[in-house]
């Protein structure tokens, strides 16, 4: 192994192709994945997002499954996206001893963040996903996410989007250029606002909205989907690069 690495690293060389290289690190953006068990729906699948941030001079980090998230977590983050509730259910069990939830500490945190001045990403999904943004068995809690929704007059709703694109609608830097975004098909949760500006939709219902909140602003996505990809070249690759040209 160690011999084909080496090889690889001298005919690279030895080629001399066009390489570009990420700017140093000026701005941060940050993962909150302390209640998402499923290793895949964090930065280690959401790949095409994390490089989109990279190009724009992000430093990409996240709390871990298991690491509750704290004010000094946030603090200095320029965009923080706060991942779904998702946990591992095992047929009779406990749910009571095994049951992730945002703790009132942390729905704090994360709320004083926004009014500070934060952007914020909120997702939901109604499925496990993984291998790239497919979509397994069901998440029995993607409810949870309404403890921390609910700071933001966001409410997620039962019912999946029972499509694979929303409508971009109306005019805003996140969707410059876009006539749609790709989603998993019935994987996202419908959510109604009590303000705020919705971005897309799926007939009459919200699929993405931004949400004033104090200083700072919530981005409400429907699907988690819609920050990761399952095509070469992401039909979403243009959603990720305005996201991370407005946390600048």
């Amino acid at each position: 192994m160690a011999t084909i690495m080496v090889a690889a690293a001298l005919a690279t060389g030895a080629d001399n192709p066009d390489l570009r290289m990420t700017p140093t690190p000026d701005h941060r953006a940050l993962f909150v994945g302390s209640h998402t068990e499923g290793v895949h729906m964090s930065p280690a699948g959401l790949l095409g997002l994390g490089m989109a941030l990279a190009w724009e001079g992000f430093d990409v980090d996240m709390v871990p499954y298991g690491e509750p998230n704290t004010p000094e977590d946030l603090a200095g983050a320029d965009l923080v996206v706060a991942l779904p509730v998702h946990d591992y259910p095992t047929p009779g069990y406990d749910s009571s001893t095994y049951d992730e939830a945002w703790s009132p500490a942390e729905l704090d945190a994360l709320s004083s963040y926004v009014l500070d001045g934060g952007l914020l990403v909120l997702t939901n999904t109604d499925r496990r996903l993984k291998y790239l943004n497919m979509a397994y068995d069901a998440n029995e809690d993607w409810p949870d996410v309404n403890s921390l929704a609910e700071r933001f007059g966001v409410h997620y709703l039962p019912g999946v989007l029972a499509s694979t694109t929303a409508t971009v609608t109306g005019s805003h830097p996140l969707t410059r250029g876009l006539m749609s975004i790709r989603m998993i098909e019935s994987n996202g949760h419908r959510f109604s606002l009590e303000a705020g500006e919705v971005l897309a939709v799926v007939g009459a219902s919200a699929a993405a909205a931004v949400v004033p909140h104090g200083a700072g602003e919530v981005l409400v996505l429907s699907d988690l989907g819609m920050l990761g990809a399952s095509e070469d070249p992401p039909a979403n690759r243009h959603l990720w690069t305005n996201l991370a040209a407005y946390a600048r």
